[in-house]
């Protein structure tokens, strides 16, 4: 399992820092171009999901469904995400907690990253499958395919962070 994290501190209260974090159409912790859409019926908290597209340079959009698994307001957002085989890594699945916590100069956002990678694929009933033989011989090894998303999350976590924190900020001003 791949772990990563990430703080920041916003200078804003913590109410309109995790407002802002907890609003689907804002975003920012899924990434730049992300489109999401409502799949679940009422109000936004544990059990609400979502389809979420993020374009990518090279594939065009990935699919994905996220799940909100915590929601204490002003203290916690949770979510889990599922991508659909991605060619050379398989399917990865993600776990998302965002905390936050007031302090002095305003609010302290930590972004929890881990992501799980599966050498097989969801079908459309959501259960696992194993990836056909052929793709198999072009799937990278667990170890290696494990580095390769570790080192991209870490860069990502620090951008999305500074990008919450610098569209509140500016807000503010």
């Amino acid at each position: 399992m791949i772990h990563q994290a990430g703080t920041v501190l916003i200078q804003r209260p913590v109410d309109i820092v995790f407002a802002c974090t907890a609003d689907p159409e804002q975003a920012f912790l899924l990434g730049k171009g992300a489109i999401i859409r409502h799949q679940s019926e009422g109000p936004l908290g544990v059990g609400t999901t979502f389809q979420v597209l993020t374009p990518t340079p090279t594939r065009g959009p990935i699919e994905t469904t996220l799940e909100i698994t915590a929601y204490v307001p002003n203290h916690e957002l949770a979510w889990k995400q599922t991508a659909p085989a991605v060619p050379r890594l398989g399917t990865v699945e993600t776990t998302n907690a965002c905390r936050f916590e007031t302090v002095p100069t305003g609010t302290r956002v930590t972004l929890t990253i881990q992501a799980e990678r599966h050498l097989e694929r969801r079908d459309r009933s959501g259960n696992l499958q194993p990836l056909p033989k052929l793709a198999l011989l072009w799937t990278l090894p667990l170890g290696v395919g494990d580095g390769f998303i570790s080192l991209l999350l870490r860069p990502t976590i620090q951008r999305l962070l500074a990008g919450l924190k610098r569209t509140l900020e500016t807000q503010a001003a």
